[in-house]
């Protein structure tokens, strides 16, 4: 068993679940919107991955024409994902979203059944039955989400899924570099993604200036941070355990908005009672039985 890759493991299940509050905080205070955290968060993280890049790299890279357009495909799908994720947030909490993001489970099944025209077994079907009980138990803990959320949701599962698939690629191709690809492919991402946040800032009027670029620096610290956790954990122990252990991240996501909201900050994370608690443990529990059902199957 390896114990670092799994500390690793949870290690990026939490700097997620922060991540997801810090945005939703600079959502609800700063003033600025989605596009504009998108745009400034990537931006502070592409810098980060370009001072990373020359540390990690060497002379065994292949050459930049062998890894970009995985690399491409991994941040323009991942951009979307994001972006829908921030809408989502935008109105409602983070405790409420985050466990429903297991339901890359059902997108799974469904581009395993309809693309790539495989057989699923007794299992996995009884994980994608998980999936839907636990959507309906987290939808039912509070008020129903807007369907608004429920959508953009649904839009980045999807973006995540069609991500993952060319983040897998893209570590294959960087291979040659030995034991840093994982981490080369995060720089490589965030460099791009550093690329497609600068337009994003340039055409979006800033009306707080210097204060939304200090607001959106600890939601980029955190995502990058559990991403660099993330890969390590991938190159560790592989990504079928590796997303099992990221699943926690929706009952980690569950404790955090309670404490937040313990703390007052109601605007950020809505205080709400045991029962309701209870139900929401219930449907994240769920839905992490049902990922690690459909990945061992």
């Amino acid at each position: 068993m390896d114990i670092p890759g799994i500390v690793c493991g949870f290690m990026a299940a939490l700097f997620q679940s922060l991540s997801y509050v810090a945005s939703r905080w600079f959502l609800k205070r700063s003033g600025g919107g989605p596009l504009q955290l998108l745009g400034i968060s990537h931006i502070w993280m592409g810098a980060v991955a370009l001072v990373l890049f020359p540390l990690l790299s060497g002379p065994s890279m292949p050459p930049l024409m062998a890894y970009l357009a995985p690399g491409f495909g991994a941040m323009s799908f991942y951009l979307i994902a994001q972006a829908s994720l921030f809408l989502a947030l935008r109105h409602t909490d983070s405790s409420r979203i985050a466990p429903l993001l297991g339901l890359k489970v059902f997108v799974l099944a469904l581009i395993s059944v309809v693309a790539l025209h495989k057989v699923l077994n007794g299992w996995q079907w009884s994980a994608v039955a998980f999936s839907v009980g636990a959507v309906f138990l987290l939808n039912e803990s509070g008020e129903r989400l807007p369907w608004v959320a429920m959508l953009a949701v649904w839009v980045t599962v999807l973006g995540y899924s069609l991500s993952d698939l060319c983040i897998k690629q893209l570590v294959v191709v960087l291979e040659p570099a030995g034991s840093k690809a994982a981490l080369i492919g995060v720089c490589v991402t965030y460099i791009m993604g550093a690329g497609a946040g600068l337009p994003l800032i340039l055409f979006q009027r800033s009306e707080g200036g210097g204060r939304l670029w200090w607001m959106a620096a600890p939601y980029a610290a955190f995502w990058f941070v559990s991403m660099l956790f993330l890969y390590i954990t991938f190159d560790r122990v592989g990504v079928v355990f590796g997303n099992i252990i990221q699943s926690t991240r929706g009952l980690m996501s569950i404790g955090l908005g309670v404490m937040v909201g313990r703390l007052g900050m109601i605007d950020i994370e809505t205080r709400v009672t045991h029962l309701v608690v209870a139900r929401r443990l219930t449907g994240a529990a769920l839905m992490t039985a049902a990922i690690m059902l459909y990945l061992k199957a």
